[in-house]
């Protein structure tokens, strides 16, 4: 993840954008609770190599 967003200026309004959007693809397509937490947690795991 750190190569592949180097440089990308990823700031943390826009990570809180990209959450939200996740999320709402997330309910739109009806994941089960369980699922989405693991999604969310998953890229959460992942902000400190991508947001600047």
């Amino acid at each position: 993840m750190v190569m592949a967003h180097k440089g990308m200026k990823i700031s943390e309004d826009d990570w809180g954008t990209f959450m939200n959007y996740l999320r709402g693809t997330l309910e739109k397509f009806k994941v089960h609770d369980r699922e989405k937490s693991d999604v969310t947690a998953f890229m959460e795991s992942l902000k400190a190599t991508m947001v600047e």
